[in-house]
């Protein structure tokens, strides 16, 4: 049997976060939405096992990465898409690859979908 790549992705995950370009938006948290793709270049152990420890626990995984985002101040959503990115990395397999998206509704007068920025491997 050959196997190929596969993909795990979370949408629309909600975090808080201290964002935003002048300081007085960044001193009330604002909820912005993370979309991550992982890619495995491998065959994921978790498809025959259907073990959670062949695979990414994102019950666990999500909760940690708010208790981090929580102790940082971003002003742009490009840096806070980059701080993900590089920590993710440091939590899952290193081969994992990773696309990650940020998305937020900012005070923008007629900017009603928000704006997005990703970041990742291709």
């Amino acid at each position: 049997m050959q196997h190929t790549e596969s993909k795990l992705t979370l949408h629309r995950i909600e975090l808080t976060v201290f964002l935003g370009w002048p300081e007085s938006e960044r001193k009330t948290a604002q909820t912005v939405l993370l979309d991550i793709d992982f890619c495995f270049p491998h065959f994921l152990k978790a498809c025959e096992t259907d073990e959670l420890a062949d695979t990414i626990c994102y019950a666990d995984l999500i909760p940690q990465l708010q208790i981090y985002i929580n102790e940082q101040s971003y002003k742009l959503i490009e840096h806070l898409t980059y701080d993900i990115y590089q920590w993710l990395h440091k939590k899952i397999m290193r081969e994992t690859k990773l696309q990650i998206k940020i998305t937020k509704f900012p005070p923008v007068a007629t900017l009603s979908g928000g704006v997005s920025f990703e970041y990742g491997d291709k």
